[in-house]
């Protein structure tokens, strides 16, 4: 196979960046940009002296760089970076000092790392997969798939720097991607609640954390980190401090997921997001690097749950499921009637209960749900608003622009500039 054609395919399909080197020399890259962009040399450094024909590398802004090496050709490919977190201001300034980005490039560097599709941790080992075996013939699987072993950074330092990725990635290695298993252990193993540090730490977060998570307070939970830090304390809950951080973030996680549950956060959003931090938790090496992704965590949750505006705490039981089953039906063409049908209410009763107990009716509430999912959609994917209408089931896209521009003053396309600005 063609390398620049299969290069320049893969890139048309997932819109990461590739780069091709051979023999330590960068040869092409997908798509053409400027230098500063490129992979920093460190990073090259690293990926190169990688004594396995694929592995992948984590930088210091928490993403991930692949690497697949053909022997026989002398060429190596590099794809990345990847990360399913929209990059922060504080990351991509620092990102740009790294990069040593010229002066008046800020805004067109920040652009290209914006725009790169955001995908979690298991997807791009499972693409790495693919072109690994489509290259070299040789199956790697997924999980088999290693960091850069800390003896061999060590061994080429560049400038003088210690490079991302220490002792703690090897030792590690085995938590660095979630699985059944771990997920089963942690749900189902009821020590890590019963622990007595554990309920000390719930009683500390449900009094003083936990409460401006659940009322969607940003301001009230920013002022409280800057009088008091986060710094959870949940007993001794595993053998090294990496894993007992690693712990805690989870436990911490879940308590937070259950606050914005209880504030208005969709039941199936709250645990897609908790899974989604736990997965992007466990490709990180070093304490700093979780706690910072903890406290982004808490602050993402809690404006998740001011935004979300759901009106929950107003609901009884029987609402409250009727709510739940519209936020896990986005996708699919739902009614007052099919709702009814498939909670086994009665039409008249279930619209007439709806409205008395959350103010407005239950078909403007399925209509609003999709509009908010929509906003999503518009900011984070590149999908076209015809797609957007037909997966969302709107009756045509002349009328999903219609109710989107009714209710929030723009259209569609407005929103999405304004957004990925």
């Amino acid at each position: 196979m063609e390398l620049m054609t299969f290069c320049n395919t893969l890139f048309h399909a997932c819109f990461i960046p590739i780069y091709i080197y051979k023999e330590g020399t960068l040869t092409k890259s997908f798509p053409h940009q400027e230098n500063f962009t490129l992979p920093t040399d460190e990073c090259i450094n690293v990926l190169q002296h990688s004594e396995q024909t694929v592995s992948y590398y984590i930088t210091s802004y928490h993403s991930l760089y692949g690497y697949v090496r053909l022997d026989k050709t002398q060429e190596s490919i590099i794809l990345g970076p990847v990360n399913y977190l929209p990059y922060t201001n504080n990351q991509l300034f620092h990102m740009r000092r790294e990069f040593q980005v010229p002066t008046g490039k800020a805004e067109e560097f920040n652009t290209f790392f914006q725009n790169i599709p955001r995908i979690n941790s298991e997807q791009f080992f499972n693409i790495l997969t693919f072109v690994h075996y489509t290259l070299t013939n040789n199956l790697v699987p997924a999980h088999q798939i290693c960091p850069i072993p800390s003896a061999q950074i060590e061994s080429n330092p560049v400038a003088g720097e210690p490079l991302a990725g220490d002792s703690a990635a090897v030792s590690d290695n085995e938590g660095s991607h979630i699985t059944d298993s771990i997920n089963k252990d942690y749900f189902s193993d009821s020590y890590i609640f019963s622990d007595s540090g554990i309920q000390n730490n719930s009683e500390l977060l449900e009094k003083k954390l936990l409460p401006y998570i659940e009322a969607g307070d940003v301001d009230g939970l920013q002022n409280y980190f800057a009088s008091m830090p986060l710094n959870a304390n949940v007993g001794m809950i595993a053998s090294d401090h990496l894993r007992q951080t690693k712990n805690t973030f989870i436990v911490t996680i879940t308590l937070v997921s259950r606050a914005a549950i209880k504030g208005g956060l969709s039941s199936f959003h709250s645990y897609k997001l908790s899974d989604t931090y736990i997965r992007q938790m466990e490709t990180l090496t070093t304490i700093d690097d979780i706690s910072a992704l903890s406290y982004h965590a808490i602050l993402d949750f809690t404006e998740r749950t001011r935004s979300s505006g759901l009106p929950l705490k107003g609901a009884g039981t029987d609402m409250y499921h009727v709510i739940t089953y519209v936020q896990e039906h986005m996708n699919e063409k739902i009614s007052v009637e099919s709702i009814a049908r498939d909670l086994g209410f009665n039409r008249s009763y279930l619209s007439r209960r709806f409205k008395q107990e959350l103010g407005f009716d239950l078909s403007s509430f399925i209509n609003r749900c999709k509009l908010e999912a929509s906003k999503n959609l518009l900011t984070y994917t590149n999908k076209s608003l015809s797609d957007i209408s037909i997966y969302l089931c709107f009756s045509s896209q002349s009328h999903f622009q219609n109710l989107f521009k009714k209710q929030f003053g723009l259209t569609p396309m407005q929103y999405r500039r304004q957004t990925k600005k």
